[in-house]
């Protein structure tokens, strides 16, 4: 009885063992197998990229990507090209977001894929219909990572203003690898030129319109040259308005696209998430404080933010501890330094307000060209103050230098 039992016992333990031996073998074929699965989707994505480097050091590249960016009309050999760009990099991407599922790739992959996403695909109407055409030539997960990125649907089923901006933007980078401190660039009434001289000019003979369009993308070259990236929103274009100098859209539709636009740097590759801040112009000033003003209470979504002669009238105090830089022209007739007086007066001891006035500076103290003094009607004028605009930029430099988030 006592040797059955013993028998029975060793069989037990023999199967148990057989057993244990069949689960390590099943683990170790399914390592083995993820480990050939990675190894060919590697082994496709250097290929493709190696193809997509070829392209790249061809000189017709570059103009080929502008076309791409400024929806012109492709000629059939550049669609040829770049859909084998396009392809080239989209499965490279597929590659490193299955990497990433398999935990070959470091944590902040997702985000960094979400942005290139959003440059090279969102901000395109050909590369979306380029995405549409191909994507089922891509993995299940990545294609539903990649829709998931461009659609962004909120609860109602709208498409957020993520969708506006990343179609309506220009970014900006310093050399190197980063990451970087991130600003949120947000132009004023008279809009932004992205597009270099094609797009300078705002209003027939408006000179006025003209120093601001290009105002805005020489100062973002000023931040990136001291080691800034760059997000230069232009959001009357996402609205359809060429000029909201009118009020066409307000200041709290502005600062809609400022939360955008700052969820939109945040989900850039490069980006350092403890300093990004937004500095506003004019009209896109006012927006930084409407934005400001629906944040509320918690902690601080942004290191700092910068108002530079912004439009106060109508607007109430903020409660945030967001540390804010508000700079004002004390000879600004457009918007007048004695609007902004009472909601810094009504600001909690809580907040963290520095105030900057410069004597005899204009609305557009901070222009690099221009005259010092242009009439625009009305008895307004706009103008450039070098002293005031360089005393300013330090101190915008110095602020930003200071401020770092949690």
């Amino acid at each position: 009885m006592k040797l059955d039992r013993v028998n029975a016992w060793l069989s037990l333990a023999a199967s148990v063992a057989v057993l244990v031996g069949i689960v390590f073998l099943a683990v170790e074929i399914n390592q083995n197998t993820a480990m050939m699965e990675t190894q060919i989707h590697q082994s496709r994505a250097a290929q493709a990229m190696a193809e997509a480097q070829s392209l790249y050091n061809s000189d017709y590249v570059p103009a080929l990507l502008v076309k791409v960016k400024l929806g012109e009309e492709l000629s059939n050999e550049e669609r040829v090209r770049y859909t084998s760009l396009f392809r080239a990099f989209n499965r490279n991407w597929d590659n490193q977001l299955r990497q990433f599922n398999q935990g070959f790739l470091a944590a902040n992959i997702p985000r960094s894929l979400r942005g290139a996403i959003l440059e090279e695909i969102g901000s395109s109407e050909l590369a979306r219909m380029e995405w549409e055409r191909t994507k089922d030539t891509y993995s299940d997960e990545y294609i539903e990572f990649v829709d998931s990125v461009l659609l962004r649907p909120t609860p109602s089923g709208a498409v957020p203003l993520w969708d506006n901006v990343g179609t309506h933007h220009r970014t900006f980078f310093p050399t190197g690898e980063g990451p970087f401190p991130m600003v949120v660039a947000v132009p004023g009434c008279s809009g932004v030129s992205l597009d270099g001289p094609a797009s300078d000019a705002g209003r027939l003979g408006d000179e006025a319109d003209r120093l601001f369009r290009r105002h805005y993308a020489r100062m973002a070259e000023r931040l990136r040259d001291a080691g800034f990236g760059v997000v230069l929103v232009d959001y009357l274009t996402a609205e359809g308005v060429p000029n909201t100098c009118s009020g066409e859209i307000s200041h709290e539709r502005v600062g809609e696209y400022v939360a955008a636009s700052l969820e939109f740097a945040q989900a850039l590759p490069s980006v350092d998430l403890s300093r990004i801040y937004i500095v506003g112009w004019s009209h896109g000033g006012a927006g930084v404080i409407a934005w400001l003003q629906a944040l509320g209470e918690g902690n601080p979504p942004v290191a700092g933010a910068v108002a530079i002669y912004p439009g106060c009238s109508g607007r109430d105090a903020w409660v945030s501890t967001v540390p804010v830089l508000v700079l004002l022209g004390e000879a600004d007739d457009i918007t007048p330094p004695e609007s902004c007086d009472a909601i810094l007066r009504g600001l909690p001891d809580g907040a963290h307000v520095q105030v900057r006035r410069y004597a005899g500076a204009r609305h557009g103290f901070d222009f690099t060209e221009g005259p010092e003094v242009l009439p625009i009607g009305g008895g307004m004028t706009v103008g450039r103050n070098p002293a005031a605009g360089e005393q300013a930029w330090e101190e915008i430099f110095a602020f930003l230098g200071r401020q770092r988030s949690d």
